[in-house]
């Protein structure tokens, strides 16, 4: 034999050997750094896990809190002294009755900024009054422009429900004069209806709010968090999918 073959050779075996002596340790290292992956992965995604816990969590206590306000705000403004006055007594100074609630309609929009629309409708579904947010700068609508919305759905509801109870609207889109609104303006409708103190009933007072308000606060709980906030009714729909 050569003495290259035989180097040829002996070289083989050094790598064979060194191969058996290596081989176990590379496995071994393989398998722990797998599982120290493993184990990171795990945990990761169980605090992750936990994270989005949380963050739902709170976005679901702000969706309540937000409902838990315009409540608040319904009642507050169905118990204004001049609506009180006017209910019980009609026929003694209606006008003046009618313009101080307008004003404070008109304060209230502005204040709060939340709000799109708030009405006053009596029970021949009529506009009595209506403000108007007016892309930041309310507005009183001259009698002109009042609508009757006795064929609207949350008119109906709202009238068939008792003292004291509620409507509150699917999350729908804005309609005007029977044609969805542009751009589209995601709404939310609270309404009660309204009664003297002989519990006769005089129309409902319905608050308009804006959807996207409440979507965006929804987003901006979740802004720190790698995944995406998503909104869904109970019918499954999307209201805040990945796609606008």
């Amino acid at each position: 034999m050569s003495d290259s073959s035989e180097q040829s050779a002996l070289n083989w075996k050094i790598i064979q050997r060194a191969a058996w002596l290596f081989f176990p340790a590379i496995i071994l290292a393989h398998t722990t750094l797998y599982g120290i992956y493993h184990m990171d992965r795990e945990r990761s995604i169980e605090n992750m896990t936990h994270t989005e816990k949380i963050v739902v969590h709170q976005q679901a206590q702000h969706f309540t809190r937000v409902f838990s306000d315009i409540i608040s705000d319904l009642l507050v403004l169905i118990g204004h002294s001049d609506f009180t006055e006017m209910l019980n007594d009609p026929d003694q100074d209606l006008e003046r009755h009618l313009y101080n609630i307008s004003q404070e309609f008109l304060a209230f929009i502005d204040h709060k900024g939340v709000y799109d629309q708030l009405r006053y409708i009596n029970m021949d579904g009529l506009e009595i009054i209506r403000v108007n947010m007016n892309n930041g700068a309310p507005t009183i609508s001259p009698q002109d422009k009042l609508q009757n919305k006795q064929e609207r759905y949350y008119f109906k509801e709202t009238v068939s429900l008792d003292n004291n109870e509620l409507f509150i609207s699917p999350f729908d889109l804005n309609i005007e004069d029977g044609i969805i609104e542009q751009p589209y303006k995601p709404m939310l409708r609270i309404s009660i209806p309204i009664v003297d103190k002989y519990n006769v009933s005089h129309g409902i007072v319905i608050l308009n709010f804006l959807g996207q308000y409440l979507i965006d606060e929804l987003a901006t709980i979740g802004i720190n968090f790698s995944g995406h906030m998503l909104l869904l009714n109970m019918d499954g729909y999307w209201l805040k999918g990945m796609d606008p």
